[in-house]
């Protein structure tokens, strides 16, 4: 699920997501922008949660309705020390959901936390979220090659 998807970087991810043929969970504080965002995105392609991400019990019932066991949670934190991340990746490996950090600096709690974590090792914020896009845009792309290696022809 995606936080602040109901503008801004939040809805473009939610978009990209979507495009990419995933089931995307979108929150935000914005009912408004959130119906929006939902209306640009294919029929059944997402569900929607209201989320003030200054509530952390909030952050565990988001998680709780959108994941199960077996799915995979990103949680993404250019600090990797959020405390609302934080619950929402212990919440998911309550439930046995996989949980894999994509942070900054020196990956901070989240590290240690999640599963399996990629750290940019930066602490300005810019370039943490611009490394953030780029390898979101790769697993994208590997993970489409490994669903349908038809549509990726040898080289």
């Amino acid at each position: 699920f995606i936080t602040g998807a109901g503008s801004g970087i939040g809805r473009a991810t939610a978009q990209l997501f979507a495009e990419r043929g995933w089931f995307v969970g979108l929150s935000d504080v914005n009912p408004t922008g959130l119906a929006e965002t939902a209306s640009m995105l294919p029929s059944g392609q997402s569900m929607t949660t209201p989320l003030d991400v200054r509530d952390r019990a909030q952050w565990a019932r988001a998680v709780e309705a959108f994941g199960k066991a077996g799915d995979v949670l990103v949680a993404i934190s250019t600090s990797g020390t959020s405390p609302n991340v934080v619950k929402a990746v212990r919440t998911a490996n309550e439930l046995g959901i996989n949980t894999v950090g994509l942070l900054g600096g020196s990956g901070g709690l989240l590290l240690h936390e999640c599963i399996a974590g990629v750290v940019v090792p930066s602490t300005t914020t810019a370039h943490i979220q611009e490394s953030h896009i780029m390898i979101g845009h790769i697993w994208c792309e590997m993970i489409e090659e490994f669903l349908f290696p038809e549509l990726f022809p040898s080289s």
